[in-house]
């Protein structure tokens, strides 16, 4: 029963923003990959597991690569693990928060992998 409410409440907060439009007023964020690890410059030869032929840096993306996240929605071609480990972020900052500091509207975040991790910065473009 409880789980029927939460998802009637989901539901019914999601069509009362699609009918008055809120959505126009999420402001776009954009996702910069600033830099890709190889497993090589993590561990040297001193790896925690074997070391394979496929352990290199991240196959999907690349340094300098530019996303556009509309409408707080994760953009195509974007690696869905490293979404869910930047999400906090990008939800701060589509509700309007900051990171501490000067850099306002900016925060940096890193996908999960602990072999070759990606370091990503994140930004309103709106500001």
């Amino acid at each position: 029963m409880i789980v029927y409410k939460c998802i009637k409440n989901w539901l019914l907060e999601g069509f009362i923003v699609f009918l008055l439009g809120w959505t126009s007023m999420i402001p776009d964020l954009r996702i910069t990959v600033l830099r890709m690890f190889h497993p090589d410059e993590m561990f040297g030869d001193d790896y925690p597991i074997e070391k394979q032929d496929w352990m290199g840096p991240c196959n999907i993306h690349y340094e300098g690569q530019e996303y556009i996240v509309h409408d707080g929605e994760m953009p195509v071609g974007f690696c869905s693990g490293a979404w869910v480990a930047i999400y906090p972020h990008i939800r701060m900052l589509l509700m309007g928060g900051n990171m501490p500091g000067d850099e306002q509207s900016i925060a940096l975040g890193s996908c999960n992998d602990g072999l070759r991790p990606v370091i990503y910065k994140i930004q309103r473009v709106d500001d």
